[in-house]
């Protein structure tokens, strides 16, 4: 199984907005993001599941009804 990882400037340019909306999205937890940080580390190293950014947009897709 392999699962590709996107940066948070990679889930930005996919959806078109800037890399400081997408981590409010994580922090909210409308979007599923990944600490790759060892322990210790002082800095997080978020990534988005490519699943997880499709199951996002899937959710939010609003189909258009015919009149």
């Amino acid at each position: 199984m392999s699962t590709k990882l996107l940066t948070i400037p990679e889930t930005a340019d996919e959806l078109g907005i800037s890399p400081n909306t997408v981590y409010k999205m994580i922090a909210c937890g409308d979007l599923r993001a990944v600490d790759m940080a060892v322990p210790g580390a002082r800095k997080p190293k978020t990534r988005v599941r490519q699943e997880d950014l499709e199951a996002f947009i899937n959710a939010r897709t609003r189909e258009v009804r015919a009149s």
